[in-house]
């Protein structure tokens, strides 16, 4: 058996560390062959409340998180936007809550249409971009119109995008988008109130309208219905309504006997809310009942700032009158008077004559809106059909019924007093 010679052990030793230095080259070359990690670029949807007034923005431009490993020295933007509903300023925003802040150097270039952002650190002793859970940069623009609604109304592009050797896929456009809120404090209600009737025949409700005050709405369109086979609407009373203001350009109002519905129109945007319309009722039969008011229609004007509408209808209840069952008498019915039953305050002494234009009993009542008597007695016959009964006081200026009994009926006329 052969011994080894000492020179040849030298050599297995060297030849060992050569092959194993050739191998760390080669790890470290097919490490340094492979490509650098892709980074997604994603940009957010501004929204605007049409009600705001802002029109500038920030729109942020994200990469996602940075690592010493990544080695990012530079970053280059080609951006493009929808010219038609957004100005975009020709900067870019790299304040400490970016990752571009971090960059040295910032060079913007521009024509009307198109951005180039270029951002970059020299590599000589430099430190590579590194952060997490901050935006690349921002891009600041304005809205040209922001009291356009509907979709998305504009976008911001980056057509592309170099970042050092790194991949770059860019996932969608920014949106920036006018729109209108829903919440509570921007949703326009109208309601009807309830109406009670006891033994009186008339009664009043109020539409209310709450939150458009302030909310850019100067039209107001607006219908409610009830079955007239209980009671019917006999007339509105704008006195201490927003109705009976002096803003109005339009107030067109029609009144049946199940229906009121009217358009108003205002010089101006409202500034009150509150009591709209007040609405008179007159039972139709002496028996009980319980029925509703339906609002059929509430609309306002398309350049409001309300996001959303709501209605909220009334009930009417009414007690049954009983009839005197010992006189024999039928029950009464109720129907408004003719055009020939005219009424005439005559408020030098107090007093109202009343022509009939037909035949009724003596017996005369006066109610105000509210279905409240204020007078009952048998008229003074100065005439074949002409009646006249007599205030302790003249009431104060308003609309008021009389009532006037006849066979089996009593009819009810509307009348005003103006002092």
């Amino acid at each position: 058996m052969s011994k080894s010679e000492p020179g040849s052990s030298r050599v297995r030793y060297w030849l060992t560390i050569a092959l194993t230095t050739v191998l760390i080259c080669l790890c470290s070359l097919v490490a340094q062959a492979q490509p650098d990690r892709p980074l997604t670029v994603t940009m957010d949807t501004v929204e605007f409340n049409v009600c705001d007034n802002v029109k500038t923005f920030l729109m942020p431009i994200n990469i996602g998180d940075l690592k010493t490993a990544d080695s990012v020295y530079s970053a280059r933007l080609y951006l493009s936007w929808d010219t038609t509903v957004i100005d975009l300023e020709y900067l870019v925003i790299t304040s400490t809550s970016t990752l571009g802040y971090q960059f040295s150097e910032k060079n913007v270039q521009h024509d009307s249409v198109s951005m180039v952002i270029e951002m970059g650190t020299p590599t000589t002793d430099a430190v590579p971009v590194v952060g997490s859970g901050k935006p690349l940069c921002y891009l600041k623009g304005s809205v040209k119109a922001p009291d356009v609604v509907g979709g998305n109304n504009g976008w911001i592009r980056v057509l592309s995008m170099v970042v050092d050797s790194h991949p770059v896929d860019i996932e969608n456009a920014g949106m920036v988008r006018v729109v209108r809120d829903t919440t509570p404090t921007y949703t326009g209600a109208l309601s009807i109130s309830a109406a009670t009737f006891d033994t009186a025949r008339v009664d009043t409700v109020t539409l209310t309208v709450a939150n458009l005050k302030n909310r850019r709405v100067n039209e107001v369109e607006f219908a409610v219905g009830l079955d007239s086979s209980y009671a019917a609407f006999v007339d509105t009373i704008t006195a201490g309504t927003i109705a009976g203001q002096g803003i109005w350009s339009t107030k067109d109002i029609h009144v049946t006997a199940d229906s009121v519905w009217g358009t108003l129109v205002a010089q101006s945007n409202l500034t009150t809310d509150g009591a709209l319309l007040k609405l008179v009722l007159r039972r139709k039969t002496d028996s009980a009942f319980t029925s509703a008011f339906t609002v059929k229609r509430f609309v306002v004007n398309d350049r409001s700032c309300l996001g959303k509408l709501v209605t909220q209808s009334g009930e009417m209840t009414a007690k049954a009158i009983r009839k005197d069952s010992s006189s024999g008498v039928a029950e009464d019915r109720y129907r408004s008077g003719s055009e020939a039953i005219r009424v005439i305050p005559e408020l030098a002494d107090a007093s109202l004559r009343i022509e009939t234009g037909g035949e009724f009993g003596g017996e005369v009542m006066i109610f105000d809106v509210t279905g409240r008597m204020l007078l009952r007695q048998q008229g003074e016959r100065i005439g074949a059909s002409t009646l006249r009964v007599r205030f302790s006081e003249v009431p104060p200026s308003g609309i008021y019924f009389v009532g006037l009994r006849g066979r089996n009926e009593i009819v009810y006329k509307q009348f005003t007093i103006k002092k």
